[in-house]
């Protein structure tokens, strides 16, 4: 009798194990994943140059909202809203992504797959005729990008501005759904003064939005002296995915008649 009912309870509690599992359902989002984050979303087809759309999506539950600009390599460019959903299904076997992208009066909808929330994803997508583009549909593909300096604590950043080295900060707003994000730190020079320092010491402002990156550099006075990169068609100025490091042109001066101007390419690497 006893033997009986040890068996008994090894079975009940297999059974509550069972559909505790089941209940979950497979709508369930695993926990401590997402695809809240920067993006940086390319539509491919073969009858016309691609598309990519950048910003941020945020992810509550299965819901997925954010803010896409179009503009890079588009016919026109502009914000659109994006609502979504995950289906949450086991990690091994890939997350069902569906989004829409509403923009220009017409409505771009993206089906596809993730191995891992917040890792790569991509599909198939339909768009309709809008102010801007024609009617499509062909495949897209979707790139996380990390927060600059995530493997960086405070921000610290090392790079060049030409021949003039600079270290300094920045770090990177937090996601509110838009098409961008802020970012904001200081600059120091420590290369070799010249007659025409272009580069001082100050503040850092900008914008990021998948890749694309824009700064603006303000001296000790607080006065602005350069703007580098654009949000935006053709950017200028790039992170990488990973975050860790941006580069891109600038274009000083002349800050005066006796001042010439100067151009180049910078880099910045963090930490």
């Amino acid at each position: 009798m006893e033997k009986d009912l040890r068996l008994f309870l090894v079975v009940l509690l297999l059974v509550l194990i069972s559909a505790m599992a089941c209940s979950s359902g497979p709508s369930a989002v695993p926990q401590g994943t997402s695809v809240s984050g920067n993006w940086q979303i390319t539509l491919s087809n073969t009858t016309a140059p691609n598309i990519v759309f950048t910003g941020f999506l945020t992810q509550s539950g299965n819901s997925v909202t954010g803010s896409l600009l179009q503009a890079l390599n588009s016919n026109c460019s502009g914000v659109g809203s994006v609502t979504g959903t995950v289906n949450g299904q086991n990690v091994s076997n890939g997350q069902n992504v569906s989004l829409g992208i509403s923009l220009s009066g017409g409505t771009t909808s993206l089906i596809g797959t993730t191995v891992n929330l917040g890792a790569p994803m991509g599909g198939a997508f339909t768009s309709q005729a809008d102010m801007c583009n024609s009617a499509s549909s062909g495949t897209w593909s979707a790139v996380p990008i990390a927060p600059i300096g995530t493997d960086s604590p405070g921000g610290n950043f090392h790079g060049s501005f030409g021949s003039i080295n600079v270290i300094g900060t920045l770090s990177q707003g937090p996601n509110t759904g838009s098409s961008t994000a802020t970012l904001s730190g200081t600059l120091t020079p420590t290369g070799t003064a010249s007659i025409c320092p272009y580069l001082s010491t100050g503040t850092i402002t900008g914008l990021i939005s998948g890749t694309a990156v824009s700064l603006n550099l303000y001296g000790e006075n607080g006065v602005e002296y350069a703007q580098l990169g654009n949000i935006g068609a053709n950017p200028t100025v790039t992170v990488t995915p990973d975050g860790s490091s941006i580069s891109g042109t600038y274009l000083f001066g002349p800050l005066s008649n006796f001042c010439p101007s100067a151009q180049g390419n910078f880099s910045l690497s963090f930490p």
